[in-house]
């Protein structure tokens, strides 16, 4: 949409710029699909050097994203991409092309009588209903005259407003995707990981002889989280065990992944109205799939596993049967999630453990007491311990760089399209208004009273865009990208959140100091306007 109101503005300005040249070219007949052609060839041409130019850059780019982020996957082969690459390129151009032809209308409305006496003939202002200068006698010239243009010429505004809508909108929604999923409340909530107050990472040479020492990984951790409680430290590492299971309920079958084992599985985040699964005989369930499968709270699954045998050493499949008590949000990509009530017990740890919790449980005017004597009780050669912001780094590093340049990428694209479709549009105020501002100026106005106006009206248009982009993206764009992102990530009630200083200070301080700041060099083209130009017009 930017790209397309960038276009717009851009022919808009070119077109006014020959008004009086594409009026005498009618007059004498040259009004051809080849002289329109004219005006679009530059538009198309640099929609297909984009093409030609993004294609080669955007597959090293590409490859390298999805090896960031997804491993194990089948690509297409480098000739399907590249002809891939090609049809979009073409789709692009040809939206293009149809849109510039499009907006190449306002050529038509030009006549002989414009190319004579210039498009503005009449009055630019016009009388608003209760708002009268003589009877505000507290408000600014500059700021009647740029509300009483707005409200007086909606229409004129309507596609600048649109663009700077779209471009806030944009930044607000990458950067509400990456407040949302870099959260510690996205990983209770969606991952099942309670805390992240540290973390450690065990040397390989210590984990070896803790696991030779101990038999299993749970025995490890059960022994460091008692190394910290004799030590008197309110500090505990707990993961779940973790085996693929086969769940059934009538003619339905789940693929799962059995959690099992954490101790504090009732600070789970589950779903209003279920209760944590506690008795071995109870199971909380992952509720997309549950929905999809018409499982109710209350109701009877059957769950077949691997289980040890009474020797627990030998061990073999069994088939028993769970009662739900609660449904969870968790990511069903392939394999749902269920976790196992408390006392369950008797399983195979066979796909390793997940992390349920690092906590370090004590006041926040404390945790640097008690994170330096638990970091003490172990060499850098034994264990490394992390804090919270550090360990919560390491999680997300792939999410925060990918976010951050995407961030940095869509307020580079948005400022710069901003920027020009603002001088564009600002250009073509002063070339259709030149005979108003010279009015003013007669009259006594001061120049910089006279560019107040115009920097007053671009900004009263910015505050109304940043308003309708907040209501938009609050309500329609949410609801969008909520939806899309349950379809990708496999959950059944991803929300958006809503980061105040990102949304509510740094983008429209952001926004307005752009304005501003491109709008100075261009208001100083009234510098030259003068009553004489009315004169000879």
């Amino acid at each position: 949409i930017m790209i397309f109101m960038t276009i717009h503005f851009s022919l808009k300005s070119t077109i006014k710029r020959e008004e009086k040249e594409i009026g005498i070219m009618k007059a004498i007949g040259v009004y051809s699909f080849s002289y329109r052609a004219l005006f679009a060839l530059k538009y198309i041409a640099f929609a297909i050097v984009g093409g030609v130019i993004g294609i080669p850059v955007a597959m090293p780019l590409g490859k390298i994203l999805m090896n960031r982020f997804m491993i194990h996957i089948i690509l297409p082969s480098p000739m399907e991409k590249i002809a891939m690459a090609i049809i979009a390129v073409l789709f692009m151009v040809l939206i293009v092309v149809l849109f510039t032809f499009f907006s190449l209308r306002y050529m038509s409305r030009i006549s002989v009588m414009d190319a004579i006496h210039g498009e503005n003939r009449g009055e630019s202002f016009r009388k608003m209903p209760g708002l009268l200068l003589h009877k505000k006698r507290r408000i600014a010239i500059p700021l009647f005259l740029a509300i009483s243009d707005i409200l007086g010429r909606v229409k004129r505004y309507s596609y600048l407003m649109l663009a700077y809508v779209s471009g806030i909108c944009m930044v607000f929604l990458v950067i509400q995707i990456k407040d949302s999923i870099c959260s510690m409340d996205y990983f209770r909530k969606y991952l099942q990981i309670n805390a992240m107050d540290f973390s450690m990472e065990i040397n390989d040479a210590y984990l070896s002889k803790l696991y030779e020492k101990y038999g299993n990984i749970e025995g490890v951790y059960a022994a460091i989280n008692g190394i910290f409680e004799a030590n008197d430290i309110p500090a505990k590492a707990d993961f779940f065990s973790a085996q693929m299971a086969n769940v059934k309920f009538g003619e339905q079958e789940i693929l799962s992944n059995m959690y099992f084992g954490a101790p504090d599985a009732t600070e789970v985040v589950y779903v209003e109205g279920g209760v944590a699964p506690v008795l071995y005989n109870e199971v909380a369930l992952a509720y997309l799939s549950a929905k999809q499968a018409g499982i109710e709270l209350g109701d009877i699954i059957t769950v077949e596993y691997d289980k040890y045998k009474e020797d627990h050493i030998s061990y073999g499949k069994v088939t028993e049967e769970f009662v739900v008590t609660a449904f969870f949000d968790g990511q069903c990509w392939g394999v749902s999630p269920m976790i196992m009530g408390e006392q369950f017990d008797g399983a195979l740890s066979l796909n390793g453990t997940v992390l349920f919790q690092y906590k370090l449980d004590c006041p926040a005017s404390e945790y640097e007491k008690y994170f330096e004597k638990m970091d003490a009780l172990f060499t850098d050669e034994e264990i490394r311990f992390k804090d919270s912001e550090e360990a919560f780094d390491d999680v997300l590093t792939g999410f925060n760089t990918m976010f951050n340049l995407l961030i940095a990428v869509v307020s580079l694209v948005v400022a710069v399209v901003l920027v020009l479709i603002t001088i564009l549009y600002e250009s073509i105020f002063i070339e259709e208004e030149t005979g108003d501002v010279a009015l003013l100026k007669s009259m006594g106005f001061e120049n910089g009273l006279v560019k107040w106006w115009h920097m007053l009206r671009m900004l009263l248009l910015v505050l109304m865009a940043y308003v309708f982009a907040v209501v938009f993206s609050g309500t329609i764009a949410n609801y969008l990208i909520e939806k899309l992102v349950n379809y990708i990530i496999r959950v059944y009630d991803f929300q958006m959140i809503t980061g105040f200083f990102a949304n509510f200070v740094l983008v429209p301080v952001g926004v307005t100091l752009l304005i501003v700041l491109c709008l100075l060099p261009v208001l100083t083209a009234m510098n030259k306007i003068q009553i004489w130009r009315i004169r000879d017009e």
